[in-house]
């Protein structure tokens, strides 16, 4: 999923997000949604960089962020369970 959301989105983190909210929850996310996973992305991509420094790493920084906004993504109730 997170190669698509590179892929069909770029670069742009407001635009992987927006994609990925409507791949998986049919409907854009919502403005807090949205600051929140931005703030998300900068932490995990900050955190990942810190990782690869100490320890090396295959993929960048910011492809591993998106991976783990993925797996927050696919592990809302909203997703879990449909109405």
């Amino acid at each position: 999923m997170a190669a698509r959301l590179r892929r069909e989105a770029g670069k742009d983190a407001g635009k992987q997000i927006d994609l990925a909210w409507r791949l998986a929850l049919c409907r854009s996310p919502r403005e807090v949604e949205a600051l929140a996973m931005r703030e998300f992305l900068r932490r995990e991509t900050e955190a990942a960089r810190s990782e690869a420094a100490n320890a090396g790493g295959e993929g960048s920084a910011e492809e591993r962020a998106l991976v783990q906004l993925c797996r927050v993504l696919l592990n809302l109730n909203e997703f879990v369970y449909a109405d």
